[in-house]
C-alpha cells in the first residue's frame, strides 16, 4: 500500500480569481515495523506567474514510486503555457492515466485556470479523477476505476446558462454573501460538509457583529480557505488516535487573479 492523501482540498471561484487550499498531511502505511503514520507532503501548486493551480487528494505517488507533488512539478514543467485550459487538463488526465497505470488507487485531481470565451475572461475547473461517484449518504467515494476521467464542473454546471459576460458579477455577489461558490474533495465529506456549515453560520455573526471584517480580496480568502481546513484538522486531532490523524500538518493555500 503506497503513501495516500486522505485529506481535505478546497476551492474557491470567486469574482476576485481562485483560490485553493489543503492539508499537508500525507498517511504511510505500516512498514518494517514502524506503525501507520502521517508524514509531510504538498498538494496543492501553481503554475509561474499565476496562470493556473493543481491539487490532488488520494494515491500520494504514481506507479513508478514518484512522489505526487514531484511529478505535478514535472508536469508544470511540461506545460509552462496555460492558453487553453481544455488541452491541458486533458494532457493531464491522459499523462496521469499512463503514470497511475489501470490499477491504481483512488486518486482525484483538481486543475483551474482562466480561459477566454468570445473575448471574456471567465473561470475553468477541471477534476481529473478514477473515482466516478460518491454517496451523497455516507459521504463515500465509490472504488477507483481503471480508466481516468477529465469533466470541466463549473460552466459545465453550476454557471451553465449564464453569459460569460455576467458569470464574475454573479460569482462577486456569492462571494458577497459569504456563500462563495466552491468545490472541495477530503475524506469524510459528510462530517466536513457539518463543520461547514457550522463555519458558514460562526462567521457570518462575527461579521454582523463587527468582530471580523467580511473577506475583500484573494489574501482574504486565502485566510478563510485555511481556517476550514484547520477546523478540519482539529477534528482529527481531538478524536482520531495517533496515526490517523489523516488531515492535518498545517495550512497551504495559493490563488491566481482574474487576469
Amino acid at each position: 500500500m503506497a503513501e495516500t492523501a486522505m485529506s481535505i482540498l478546497i476551492a474557491y471561484v470567486l469574482g476576485d480569481g481562485i483560490v485553493f487550499a489543503a492539508d499537508k498531511n500525507l498517511t504511510a502505511p505500516p512498514s518494517g515495523g514502524v506503525p501507520r503514520r502521517q508524514v509531510p507532503g504538498q498538494k496543492i501548486l501553481g503554475w509561474p506567474n499565476k496562470l493556473a493551480l493543481v491539487g490532488y487528494v488520494g494515491a500520494a505517488k504514481v506507479a513508478s514510486g514518484q512522489r505526487m507533488e514531484l511529478w505535478l512539478q514535472d508536469f508544470i514543467a511540461r506545460h509552462p503555457t496555460v492558453t487553453v485550459p481544455s488541452s491541458v487538463a486533458h494532457d493531464l488526465k491522459n499523462e496521469l492515466q499512463v503514470a497511475m497505470g489501470p490499477a491504481a488507487g483512488a486518486s482525484i485531481v483538481e486543475f483551474a485556470a482562466f480561459a477566454n470565451v468570445g473575448g471574456v475572461n471567465v473561470p475553468e475547473y477541471w477534476h481529473i479523477a478514477n473515482v466516478h461517484g460518491i454517496n451523497n449518504a455516507t459521504g463515500k467515494y465509490d472504488p477507483p476505476q481503471a480508466y481516468f476521467g477529465c469533466s470541466e464542473e463549473l460552466l459545465g454546471h453550476w454557471a451553465a446558462g449564464i453569459p460569460p459576460a455576467q458569470l464574475r458579477g454573479r460569482l462577486q455577489t456569492r462571494a458577497d454573501n459569504y456563500d462563495p461558490q466552491w468545490f472541495h474533495n477530503s475524506i469524510e465529506l459528510v462530517v466536513f460538509n457539518w463543520l461547514e456549515a457550522g463555519a458558514k453560520a460562526a462567521f457570518r455573526g462575527l461579521q454582523s457583529q463587527g468582530f471580523l471584517a467580511k473577506p475583500t480580496g484573494l489574501a482574504d480568502w486565502e485566510k478563510h480557505a485555511a481556517f476550514w481546513v484547520l477546523q478540519f484538522a482539529a477534528y482529527f486531532e481531538a478524536f482520531y488516535p495517533n496515526g490517523q490523524h489523516y488531515v492535518g500538518g498545517g495550512a497551504d493555500t495559493l490563488s491566481i487573479p482574474w487576469p
